[in-house]
């Protein structure tokens, strides 16, 4: 009964560990594209 969770826990972190890099990479390369287009007054943090 171990085994198979073992092997699913790896596979987990594994793929985990693989994805977030990815993403986090993805959205800093992303949104700076996008925020050069917005204009700075709506980036100010509401009073």
């Amino acid at each position: 009964m171990k085994r198979p969770a073992r092997t699913f826990h790896r596979r987990f972190w594994l793929a985990f560990g693989l994805l977030l890099p990815v993403t986090l990479i993805g959205l800093f390369v992303i949104r700076p594209e996008k925020l050069r287009d917005v204009p700075a007054v709506l980036l100010e943090a509401p009073r």
